[in-house]
């Protein structure tokens, strides 16, 4: 999707769809260059920090989803109960088989 179309999809009164969409494009492409071009060190070898963003990743995602919930219990939404759920099940799970 080019920036252009981003724009054009924000201005029809989703303001945030715009840098939503660039911040999830840049870091998918931050994730990409790091998995695909090769480096002379290593990165990340230390177990207790990677550890560390595990946690703290899954409890906000958790957290975020748990949101979600609430406002879909609110709403009386029951395709996004069940899309929060699932993004419960799948935050908690590395929590709980870490």
């Amino acid at each position: 999707m080019t920036s252009h179309a981003l724009d054009e999809v924000s201005s029809n009164g989703r303001p945030g769809l715009a840098l939503w969409g660039s911040a999830w494009l840049g870091l998918v492409g931050v994730q990409l260059a790091v998995a695909v071009i090769p480096g002379y060190r290593q990165i990340w070898v230390s177990p207790t920090a990677l550890f560390t963003i595990v946690v703290i990743a899954a409890s906000l995602c958790a957290i975020a989803s748990l949101a979600v919930l609430v406002a879909a219990r609110r709403a009386d939404g029951a395709e996004l109960g069940l899309l929060a759920a699932f993004a419960m099940v799948v935050s908690v799970l590395p929590l709980s088989m870490g």
